[in-house]
Order: C-alpha cells, then sequence, then structure tokens
C-alpha cells in the first residue's frame, strides 16, 4: 500500500505516540515488579503485610495491562480509521468504478 507524504507522516505521529505511551507503561510495570517480595516472611504478621502488598502490586500490574491494551486498541482504530481509511476510500472507485453506499456512511 503506497501511503502519501502526509499520511507517513501522520503514521509516524502515531508510531510514535504509541511506542511513548508503551514506554511509560514498561517502566511503571518493572517499578510494581520491584517492589513485590520475594523473600520468605517469618511470622504471620509479616506475611499478613506481605499479602496486602503483594495484592496490591497486583492490581496495580492488572491496570497496566488493561490501559496497554487500551493503547493498543486506541492505535489500531487510528491507523484504520485515519491513515488507512483515506487509502482504502481512494481505492474504492478504481477497484469498483463508483463509492459504494456503505463507504459513503463511513464515519
Amino acid at each position: 500500500m503506497q501511503f502519501t507524504e502526509a499520511q507517513q507522516q501522520d503514521l509516524m505521529l502515531l508510531r510514535r505516540l504509541f511506542y511513548g505511551k508503551l514506554g511509560v507503561l514498561t517502566r511503571q510495570r518493572r517499578d510494581c515488579l520491584l517492589r513485590m517480595p520475594y523473600a520468605a516472611a517469618a511470622t504471620e504478621h509479616e506475611v499478613s503485610d506481605r499479602l496486602s502488598e503483594v495484592v496490591t502490586v497486583a492490581q496495580e500490574l492488572v491496570d497496566i495491562t488493561a490501559t496497554e491494551r487500551q493503547t493498543r486498541l486506541q492505535f489500531t482504530s487510528a491507523y484504520r480509521r485515519g491513515v488507512k481509511l483515506c487509502c482504502a476510500c481512494a481505492c474504492l472507485p478504481v477497484f469498483y468504478g463508483k463509492l459504494p453506499r456503505c463507504a459513503l456512511d463511513a464515519p
């Protein structure tokens, strides 16, 4: 697929934003894993404290994973609806001779 110069710039901007956000999430995940207690607890009180800490870190990891998934979906949506849709709509008249009704209804 051939992209115009403007589409290539849009794609590079999306890519830069996407990888920037993933870098932030990766650093947050690494920081969470560094706070995870790995040593064995000696007393019941330590077990309770570490369990609450593990639950907190685990919830943060779940939140980071959900944010990462949302970021991937937003990137894919922006690519398909923005950069790729313009190129696909430009190809439709070439292949079909006219724009189909569904292409006119697209946002």
